[in-house]
């Protein structure tokens, strides 16, 4: 397990594999360790990369403070990949569902999300004000 300092929070991940970037963001009652049954697999043609949210393990919460909401959550985890990926890997516009829309053959359709496209419960980066730096070589 490592750490990374993101928005103030010391924010605690996994960092395994080789290959394209995974990011895997747990759901509301679990943490990184949730992955743990399919890191195997995933490794093998991916670089995983697992982050616990604020105040999940390890991290001991008491319940006070106002950093606990959805948008600090997305607002952690975009600012732990513009730390860690190129700028170009950081989406732009964020949404969390409960699932994604299938197909007969139960691939994602990618169709229904294009139709659907930015919400008013879509999260934007730039409407955020987070702004990336394009670095070099």
């Amino acid at each position: 397990m490592q750490s990374l300092r993101v928005n103030g929070y010391d924010m605690a991940y996994l960092d395994i594999g080789k290959g394209p970037p995974l990011v895997c963001v747990h759901g509301s009652l679990c943490d990184f360790r949730n992955w743990s049954p399919v890191l195997g697999p995933l490794t093998t043609r991916h670089r995983v990369i697992s982050v616990s949210l604020r105040h999940f393990f390890p991290d001991h919460w008491n319940g006070s403070g106002h950093t606990y909401s959805l948008a600090q959550h997305i607002e952690d985890v975009i600012a732990f990949i513009a730390d860690r990926l190129p700028y170009y890997a950081v989406p732009r516009f964020l949404e969390f569902v409960d699932e994604l829309p299938r197909t007969i053959a139960l691939r994602v359709d990618k169709q229904v999300l294009r139709e659907r496209g930015v919400s008013p419960e879509t999260w934007d980066r730039e409407a955020a004000g987070i702004r990336l730096r394009r670095e070099r070589l």
